[in-house]
């Protein structure tokens, strides 16, 4: 019986080569599968380790930034924040205006068209907080145009003019005596000038006077006057000091405009 021929056997042996390629496969297929996920997982970590090392590259590049690098960066960012301060200040002021309970229909307009100038002598160089520009009669420049720093500014009116040039005193010049409107609260209350871009206030204690408040001239209710930095008072005098500014630094003007 050992030797009877099994027609079965012939059959499992030709089914086993269908069954290995099968299990190949699946064996190949858990190969790939492994080596896709290393794969991943080193591409991660390079990636990890090349921001790190990105970020340690940048650490030492600023660590090693010249001093006068770091100079002209700080610069800049206090002539944008000046900027900033500017535009913000213009803001303050429509608020006020909008705020108050004058009518606004008689203002009278802020020219359309601003010649540019050049300041060709600031305040600086003279006793008498005169300033001048480079642009004169032959530009369309006339006395009474007043002189504007920034968006809205003012700073002074023209009172000489030749074919050239044109020069005015600066409203806040030691010489100058006048009325301003605090815009927030709508009154108007005496200034004196106190050169270089200075004011000084006396106004009665109970008066809600605040610093950052905005300061425009009687008839010129578009253009910034001033801004109040400091109330300063005795409790024994009836009267507050306060102390305010031109919106821009005078000493520091190389360019303003020219307004009808």
């Amino acid at each position: 019986m050992s030797s009877h021929f099994n027609p079965n056997t012939r059959i499992n042996r030709k089914n086993s080569a269908p069954i290995g390629i099968v299990v190949r496969v699946f064996v190949a297929i858990i190969v790939l599968a492994l080596f896709f996920i290393a794969a991943k997982f080193i591409s991660r970590t390079a990636s990890s380790v090349t921001t790190s090392a990105s970020d340690l590259i940048a650490q030492t590049i600023n660590m090693a930034t010249p001093k006068s690098v770091l100079v002209a960066r700080q610069n800049a960012l206090q002539l944008q924040n000046e900027q900033l301060h500017q535009q913000l200040l213009g803001m303050q002021l429509t608020e006020d205006e909008n705020n108050s309970l004058r009518t606004i229909l008689n203002y009278p307009k802020i020219a359309s068209v601003a010649m540019p100038a050049r300041v060709i002598s600031k305040p600086s160089s003279n006793i008498y907080d005169r300033i001048i520009i480079d642009q004169g009669s032959k530009n369309g420049v006339t006395v009474g145009d007043k002189i504007i720093a920034g968006e809205n500014s003012y700073l002074a009116t023209i009172d000489t003019v030749t074919e050239t040039t044109a020069e005015g005193t600066l409203v806040s010049g030691s010489f100058f005596t006048g009325d301003a409107i605090i815009t927030r609260l709508g009154i108007t209350v005496p200034v004196e000038g106190k050169g270089s871009g200075n004011f000084e206030l006396h106004v009665p204690r109970d008066l809600d006077v605040r610093e950052n408040d905005v300061m425009t001239l009687p008839g010129s209710p578009d253009f910034i006057f001033g801004v109040i930095k400091s109330v300063q008072f005795d409790e024994r005098d009836p009267y507050q000091t306060v102390l305010a500014r031109t919106p821009v630094n005078v000493q520091e003007l190389k360019f303003v405009r020219v307004m009808k």
